[in-house]
């Protein structure tokens, strides 16, 4: 829980998705990706895997709180979107390790984050 200006914050889980596990990966998925060593970082960590996702590649930092995105829905349709960076922007090496780059080169789809490096998402489009 998080405290700020006087209001509390929690990660939870929506109502729809409470007590439900996650539907299976129909297709090999294998973020690289990184989280905190923080409670939200293990509920992430433990969430994709039991959704058959892949996490060897998934980067956990003791020293670094796991990001937050907070999207709102405005009064006119559109979103806003707060990214609060943590760990998923500072577990970037330099230069990407080769079997990162030969994991993209062999992924059938990549998506992009923003709430990584613009260098790391120029080196993941080039390969």
């Amino acid at each position: 829980m998080w405290r700020s200006s006087g209001f509390q914050w929690r990660a939870k889980p929506s109502q729809q998705r409470a007590g439900k596990p996650l539907p299976k990966a129909k297709a090999p998925t294998r973020p690289l990706a990184g989280v905190g060593g923080d409670a939200h970082g293990k509920l992430i960590g433990e969430a994709l895997e039991s959704g058959g996702v892949c996490v060897d590649h998934l980067s956990v930092l003791g020293n670094v709180p796991t990001s937050l995105v907070v999207v709102m829905l405005q009064s006119d349709g559109q979103n806003l979107i707060i990214i609060v960076s943590g760990a998923n922007m500072c577990s970037w090496p330099q230069r990407l390790p080769d079997e990162h780059l030969e994991l993209l080169r062999s992924a059938g789809i990549v998506l992009h984050q923003r709430e990584i490096p613009d260098s790391v998402n120029i080196q993941v489009a080039k390969a």
